[in-house]
């Protein structure tokens, strides 16, 4: 199976706002976030950040869908974007999947050049994987392609390579 690593795309920068320092970040219960936007702000489906050194993927309510019909999921919590102005609210979800010590550990591989140390879990459509610089979301050939199909917003993705037997790429 193909992996690409899923990334915000960093052109949509209307999720920026979303503070990762709250507290409901690292909880397991719902909670609501305040951003500045209006109904005419378009969020990304896909927002990543980072608190205490741990990562924190949150997917809009769309791709959520998305993602239950592949029952790749191991945790879900709902998460409240809303206006400081209260003039909109969207439903977000953090989540969390299994994950897998499969990446090289390099220090200067950025995104682009990410490597599989060992082979990716079999038959996982989407799970999470680190280097030694973060953590990073790694979804199957099939997954992006259906996302991209569906016209998710803010979302890239960039293909992981294998490492063959004897070492080479």
């Amino acid at each position: 199976m193909e992996y690409f690593l899923m990334d915000q795309d960093t052109r949509t920068l209307a999720g920026a706002g979303v503070d990762y320092r709250d507290a409901g970040f690292l909880g397991s219960e719902p909670f609501v976030t305040w951003l500045d936007f209006d109904e005419e702000t378009k969020l990304p489906d896909f927002l990543q950040g980072e608190q205490r050194g741990r990562a924190i993927f949150c997917v809009s309510d769309e791709m959520k869908e998305i993602l239950d019909n592949y029952g790749c999921l191991k945790e879900t919590v709902p998460v409240f974007l809303t206006d400081t102005q209260y003039r909109e609210q969207k439903v977000y979800w953090k989540i969390e999947a299994e994950e897998a010590d499969c990446l090289k550990q390099d220090w200067f591989a950025d995104k682009q050049h990410m490597t599989f140390e060992s082979e990716p879990p079999k038959g996982r459509y989407l799970f999470q994987a680190g280097n030694i610089k973060k953590k990073y979301l790694m979804v199957s050939l099939e997954l992006a392609e259906n996302l991209l199909r569906r016209h998710m917003y803010g979302i890239q993705f960039y293909p992981v390579r294998r490492r063959s037997g004897d070492g080479t790429l």
